[in-house]
């Protein structure tokens, strides 16, 4: 998986460059809808 700025995979959230904070509940983060 690749991504802008994923470094708090481990704890489930990441924080993307674009300044936008998910929180996803599996291992493999999903993509955003730009």
């Amino acid at each position: 998986a690749t991504y802008y700025c994923a470094r708090s995979i481990t704890t489930g959230i990441v924080n993307w460059g674009k300044g936008t904070t998910v929180t996803v509940s599996s291992a493999l983060p999903s993509a955003p809808n730009l």
